[in-house]
């Protein structure tokens, strides 16, 4: 496999993901996604969409059965892996292209080990996994806030 030319034919698709700031009727819509998630990180939550989306410009978008999400990472953009039920290859080269337009490198954010597993299955050789224990999620126990 030619990695680069892979690379540069997976960011020039003419995609483009139409994100939009989410309201509260968009909750039934984005929880149908949410639920397939298979993930309890917080990037998957309407809650925490909804609650953070003028402080992280939290947005979302709905395209070809996917759940694309974005928000603001210091003064760059990330995304959420796509969420949904098709061809994650095409879902991921979308976010790709969006941000090529955007003028800023695809970044995601909370990605757990089933979804690198999924990215490098249908991407395989396109992307750079490394951790980031300022962005991690913590579970704390109840007794141990009190």
């Amino acid at each position: 496999m030619n990695r680069e030319a892979d690379a540069v034919s997976f960011t020039n698709g003419g995609y483009m993901l139409d994100f939009r700031t989410p309201s509260l009727s968009d909750k039934k819509a984005i929880d149908f996604y949410l639920k397939r998630a298979e993930t309890e990180g917080c990037g998957y939550s309407f809650g925490n969409l909804y609650l953070w989306r003028k402080a992280y410009d939290m947005t979302f978008c709905i395209k070809d059965g996917f759940l694309f999400i974005s928000s603001t990472l210091g003064d760059s953009r990330a995304f959420a892996v796509p969420v949904g039920d098709g061809d994650l290859r095409h879902a991921m080269a979308e976010v790709c292209q969006t941000a090529k337009a955007m003028g800023v490198h695809p970044i995601f954010y909370a990605v757990t080990d089933r979804q690198k597993a999924a990215i490098e299955e249908a991407c395989p050789g396109i992307f750079f996994f490394c951790d980031e224990r300022d962005y991690y999620d913590y579970i704390y126990k109840t007794e141990n806030l009190a």
